[in-house]
């Protein structure tokens, strides 16, 4: 079974892992899945940023829970309900960011990865304030879609120590 490069279009064999002509290396089940999942998250904060709830609801499990420690104080978790209800547009909303992303658990139906994200807003005096926070984020598929099923953020600075 033949393939084709990503990048230059060039036949490549099924054992093949990268491209004799560009160089450009093929990706793992894994690593794609890790994309895919990235992506789901960047679409959810930003629809949240744009209080575009149609576009978070299918991005949820019913079972979501977001839970934050801040500062060494552990926050209320949030479910589903309360995100939608409080979604609405962030006028202050930079850019999301999402580093330092690692798939840690992968099975058909529920997917584990950890990561770094970055959220910058503009403050009051027009000044940029990113909040980093680490997190671990669980996916569960779904009726043949990924949702996000739950994330734990502990906030960090920009060394990684978390905040206490």
């Amino acid at each position: 079974m033949q393939n084709k490069c990503i990048e230059c279009n060039a036949a490549l064999e099924a054992n093949q892992m990268e491209c004799a002509y560009c160089g450009t290396t093929r990706q793992n089940f894994d690593e794609e899945l890790l994309i895919d999942l990235m992506a789901i998250k960047r679409k959810y904060e930003l629809a949240y940023a744009r209080g575009n709830q149609l576009i978070i609801e299918p991005l949820l499990a019913d079972e979501y829970s977001y839970n934050l420690t801040d500062g060494g104080v552990v926050e209320n978790p949030v479910g589903k309900t309360a995100i939608l209800k409080n979604a609405g547009l962030d006028t202050n909303f930079i850019s999301y960011n999402i580093s330092n992303e690692e798939l840690l658990e992968r099975t058909a139906d529920r997917a584990v990865i950890s990561c770094v994200q970055t959220i910058v807003r503009r403050t009051p005096l027009s000044e940029f304030d990113p909040y980093i926070f680490r997190t671990k984020l669980i996916f569960v598929r779904r009726e043949g879609r990924w949702q996000i099923a739950s994330e734990n953020c502990v906030s960090i600075d920009e060394n990684g120590d978390e905040i206490l």
